[in-house]
């Protein structure tokens, strides 16, 4: 299935807005708010969480070859790699409730080694 709009998209950036110190402490309760919003729709299966995102971005020209190289075609083909094992069927994910629950306690910064963890989301 293909969706134009990620349905997650205003909890992530209220995620990003709750670790944002100069967001203020109403930050926290807005990440609140984008995850009832989110979940309320989830239950509703408005919609699904989909295996994998596909961002699309614009396309980006190549740099012109010298004047004494012709360019070089632009050309997407298969490509031979190993053969992999077939994949497992059904989401890898929790359920968006633990998601949304784990992202309640997960400092961006602690994956950096800054050292600065803080125990929990900021007060709202």
């Amino acid at each position: 299935m293909l969706v134009t709009a990620d349905p997650l998209a205003g909890v992530a950036a209220q995620w990003r807005a709750m670790w944002d110190l100069s967001a203020g402490p109403g930050a926290a309760t807005a990440f609140e708010e984008q995850a009832a919003v989110a979940l309320a729709g989830w239950r509703a299966r408005q919609f699904e969480l989909p295996d994998y995102y596909l961002a699309v971005t614009p396309a980006v020209p190549a740099p012109p070859a010298p004047a004494s190289q012709p360019a070089a075609p632009h050309v997407l083909g298969p490509r031979a790699s190993a053969p992999r094992a077939p994949a497992p069927h059904g989401p890898w994910w929790p359920p968006l409730d633990e998601l949304l629950d784990t992202a309640r306690h997960f400092y961006a910064g602690s994956l950096g080694g800054t050292g600065l963890q803080p125990s929990g989301p900021p007060a709202g």
